[in-house]
């Protein structure tokens, strides 16, 4: 009964190109395009700049108050990597 119900619903994912688009793109978007623009902002960005020097302490409690590109690096790593080990399961 559910296995009909799977392929039923799998039929009609695939015959609905609008629905099908969505659930390609949406996925790609949070996996690729978000975490690329974050790593682009963090190398672009001027290190020194007070607003980063305030993120890195909310982001970073136990840092020594300076930000650093890596100590961001390894906190954006941890909240992401969830995400990503979650998503290819």
């Amino acid at each position: 009964m559910q296995k009909a119900i799977i392929l039923k619903d799998l039929r009609t994912i695939a015959t609905n190109k609008r629905m099908l688009a969505v659930l390609l793109i949406v996925p790609l978007i949070m996996m690729v395009v978000v975490p690329t623009i974050i790593v682009l902002t963090l190398s672009l960005a001027p290190l020194n700049s007070p607003d980063f020097q305030e993120l890195a302490g909310m982001l970073l409690p136990r840092s020594t108050g300076r930000f650093t590109a890596d100590a961001f690096k390894s906190a954006f790593q941890q909240c992401f990597a969830v995400v990503f080990s979650s998503s290819f399961l």
